[in-house]
C-alpha cells in the first residue's frame, strides 16, 4: 500500500504540472505583454522543462515508494518461517533432554550444555542446538540407566543438525530482508529529497507567475505549503481536514 506521504505529494505534483500545461499560453502571453515578446518563447521553454522535471521526480519517487513497499510484504513470511523453524528446534530439544535425562541422568545433560530453562530466542536456541551437538560427539555418556539399551550419540544429533540448518537458513533470509528494506527505504527518501527538491521550484515559481498573469486564485492552488514539504497548501490543507499525519 502506498504510504500516505508520497501519496499527498504525487497529488501536488499533478496539479502543478496540470496548472502549467493548462495556463502556460496566458502565463506566456502576459509576460510577454509586461516585458515584450521575445520573452514568450523562454517562458515557455522554462516552464515546459520545469514541469516536465517535477513529472519524472513525482513518478521516480512513486517507483522507490512501490518498491520498498514491496519488499515489506516480503517480511512477513520470512520472520513466520524463521518462528516455525524456532519451534521446532525447540521443541527437539526439550524433549531431548527430558528423555536423555530419563536414560543418561541430568549430569550427562548438564555436561551436553542444558542449562535452565530453552530458550526462545532464535539466536541463543542456535546457539544451544550447536553447543548440545557437538558435546553428544565429544562428551562420552555414561553406561544407560535402562537395561540393554545402547546409546548411539548420531541418533540424537541428526535431527537437532537438520533443524540448526534450516534455522540458519531463516535467519538469513530475515537479515537480507532487512538489508533490502534499509536499502529500498534509503532510496525512496532520496527520490523524495530530489522531488520536494523539484516541487519547491516548480510550484514556487508556477505560483508566481500565475500572479503574474493575473490568476490569483489558481496561484494560491499551486503554491507550496510552509507546513509540508512537497505538497501545495491545497493538498496540504485537505490532509490535515481528513486527520492524515506526514508518514
Amino acid at each position: 500500500m502506498a504510504s500516505k506521504s508520497t501519496v499527498q505529494r504525487q497529488k501536488s505534483s499533478k496539479k502543478v504540472v496540470a496548472a502549467v500545461e493548462t495556463h502556460m499560453g496566458t502565463i506566456a502571453g502576459e509576460m510577454g505583454k509586461k516585458y515584450g515578446e521575445e520573452v514568450i518563447p523562454a517562458v515557455k521553454l522554462v516552464l515546459e522543462r520545469v514541469a516536465a522535471d517535477l513529472s519524472a521526480k513525482a513518478d521516480i519517487m512513486v517507483v522507490k515508494d512501490d518498491e520498498h513497499e514491496n519488499e515489506l510484504r516480503d517480511d512477513p513470511a520470512a520472520r513466520q518461517n524463521r518462528d516455525t523453524k524456532t519451534d521446532e528446534l525447540h521443541d527437539c530439544l526439550v524433549t531431548g533432554r527430558d528423555q536423555l535425562d530419563t536414560i543418561c541422568g541430568p549430569e550427562y545433560v548438564a555436561r551436553l550444555g542444558f542449562e535452565g530453562p530453552t530458550p526462545d530466542d532464535p539466536v541463543v536456541l542456535h546457539r544451544l542446538g550447536k553447543t548440545v551437538s557437538a558435546n553428544l560427539i565429544e562428551i562420552k555418556p555414561p553406561e544407560p540407566r535402562i537395561p540393554g539399551y545402547k546409546f548411539d550419540p548420531d541418533l540424537w544429533r541428526k535431527p537437532i543438525v537438520a533443524l540448526l540448518d534450516d534455522l540458519d537458513e531463516s535467519v538469513a533470509k530475515i537479515a537480507e530482508e532487512q538489508r533490502q528494506a534499509e536499502a529500498t527505504l534509503m532510496a525512496k527518501h532520496k527520490a523524495i529529497d530530489e522531488y520536494d527538491s523539484a516541487f519547491s521550484s516548480a510550484a514556487n515559481l508556477t505560483s508566481v507567475l500565475l500572479r503574474i498573469a493575473g490568476e490569483k486564485e489558481l496561484a494560491k492552488r499551486v503554491r507550496p505549503s510552509a507546513r509540508r514539504a512537497g505538497q501545495t497548501a491545497e493538498v496540504a490543507q485537505d490532509t490535515a481536514s481528513l486527520g492524515f499525519g506526514s508518514k
